[in-house]
């Protein structure tokens, strides 16, 4: 109980401290931004049944709660951005997310001083998750999620979810 309500706390307070009235960005920490694709839309507020479908396949550990802060909606997917909170000393949330025993891993990559890139699937979705390394404090997790392999699989082997992190 007082695990979720530290978390519901500093989730609005991140909240607070990125407010937008850009529709082409989201704001993430540091100055930095995620942009969206003309074809994505960002969906606000979010739903009972978006939550729900994320928190089972990204916010379901033990060890690291990972709530889920926007969401936008593209032609076959939806993208995640999510706060990670609670990490065990010396576990980085990379390493939580990837180790889950109810996905399997396909893939995983880490590029030097960018991000780690997991491609899994679980819960018969395909997911990309990325976790940029330059965002910390929190860390920031954005996931990738479809039911097309291919494409899902497109957005990890391009790099692409860590290209529209812009900024600092």
């Amino acid at each position: 109980m007082h695990r979720a309500l530290l978390s519901a706390l500093t989730v609005a307070m991140v909240l607070t401290a990125c407010s937008s009235t850009d529709n082409n960005t989201v704001p993430l920490l540091n100055g930095s931004v995620f942009t969206i694709a003309e074809h994505e839309q960002l969906r606000m507020p979010l739903t009972k049944k978006v939550t729900d479908e994320y928190g089972g396949l990204l916010n379901s550990y033990d060890s690291l709660q990972v709530p889920l802060y926007r969401h936008v909606a593209g032609n076959g997917y939806d993208i995640y951005l999510a706060v990670a909170l609670g990490a065990v000393k010396g576990q980085e949330p990379a390493s939580v997310i990837g180790a889950d025993t109810a996905a399997i891993l396909i893939d995983d990559r880490t590029a030097k001083g960018s991000s780690r890139s997991l491609f899994m699937k679980k819960n018969g979705y395909f997911v990309n998750a990325v976790i940029p390394e330059k965002l910390v404090d929190p860390q920031i997790v954005i996931a990738v999620v479809g039911n097309d392999s291919v494409m899902i699989r497109g957005f990890h082997d391009r790099g692409e979810v860590i290209r529209r992190v812009v900024g600092e």
